[in-house]
């Protein structure tokens, strides 16, 4: 059996981090980021300078999972709209829009978020405003506390 090194663990996280760090925060437009986990995710990499995020979703779930988590949203920009298929729009015609960079999914299902980004590349004149890019995914990792692993797929975004 494979001894896992907590130590070293942490090191590649830290070292991941670093690397993404920006000398500016990447604008980022957070679909649904209405539970503790994709809002906590959300805030702790804008407090780590990685992204600014923009938080599209029913103002009072975001506001309750603020609370839940204990964070302050400051002057976090919050798009209210009634539901997570509307979340899933309004955060795509953010990027689309230009003022969003990145697309992050929060408490929503991946196939409503990756409904708004097919139909937002779907138009009239058959040009896909948006490109292919990899996804990814810092978790925490189970069955160990504590312990966080990076999985990715490539995405359509």
């Amino acid at each position: 059996m494979r001894r896992i090194n907590r130590e070293s663990q942490a090191i590649k996280y830290e070292r991941l981090i670093s690397r993404v760090q920006q000398p500016a925060p990447v604008v980022t437009a957070v679909a649904h980021a209405c539970d503790a986990s994709s809002l906590g995710g959300a805030m702790e990499a804008a407090e780590l300078g990685i992204i600014r995020p923009i938080l599209v979703g029913p103002a009072a779930k975001v506001l309750a999972a603020a609370e839940a988590v204990g964070v302050s949203l400051g002057d976090t920009r919050i798009v209210d709209v009634p539901h997570s298929h509307a979340a899933a729009q309004a955060a795509v015609e953010l990027v689309k829009s230009g003022e969003a960079e990145l697309l992050m999914k929060g408490s929503l299902h991946a196939d409503e978020l990756m409904a708004a980004v097919e139909t937002a590349t779907t138009n009239g004149d058959n040009q896909d405003p948006f490109q292919y890019r990899g996804g990814c995914a810092l978790q925490d990792g189970r069955p160990w506390p504590g312990q966080r692993r990076l999985t990715g797929r490539p995405a359509r975004l």
